[in-house]
């Protein structure tokens, strides 16, 4: 955990997850570009603007810039109650690659269409195998980080929640 907390913080640009998995970054002066790498090969890439140079202007956020809240405690609890199944450091890995296709204010699960995301589609989205996205989603439904139902996929906002500050 604290190796995450480092590289959100900034202090360090490399963090290993664990069973080959690494998230790293490059900065500039107005945004970062964050890598997900699994193995040594470059599974996602993807450029987050710093927080000082965010637009006024945010899509179905009133105007107000839009934001992508981890919620701490209750992963440092999760984490520290060794009380989880699977790689948990993964999972979060997960999510956080995940936070462009998160829906407003719902947290679910969705393209760029608006549609849900299908196992079918999580699976294009991330490159895994059948059973490793399989497994996937069942440890984070037991670790109550995702639900699923008739509507989608929804993170669980205990943990992340994306929108506008109302």
């Amino acid at each position: 955990m604290n190796g995450i907390r480092k590289f959100l913080l900034g202090d360090i640009n490399v963090v290993d997850l664990g069973d080959g998995v690494i998230l790293s970054k490059e900065s500039t002066k107005t945004s970062e570009l964050w890598h997900i790498s699994v193995d040594g090969k470059d599974k996602k890439t993807f450029w987050v603007s710093k927080k000082n140079n965010q637009s006024k202007k945010g899509n179905y956020t009133g105007g107000k810039a839009a934001y992508l809240m981890l919620m701490e405690k209750p992963v440092y609890d999760l984490i520290s109650s060794n009380n989880y199944y699977g790689n948990i450091y993964i999972q979060l890995g997960f999510l956080q690659a995940m936070s462009g296709h998160i829906e407003f204010k719902t947290g679910r699960l969705i393209d760029k269409y608006k549609k849900p995301l299908s196992r079918t589609d999580l699976i294009n989205i991330t490159k895994f195998s059948h059973n490793k996205i399989d497994k996937l989603l069942k440890d984070m439904k037991s670790n109550g980080l995702l639900e699923h139902n008739s509507e989608g996929y929804f993170i669980s906002r205990k943990f992340i929640k994306k929108g506008a500050k109302q």
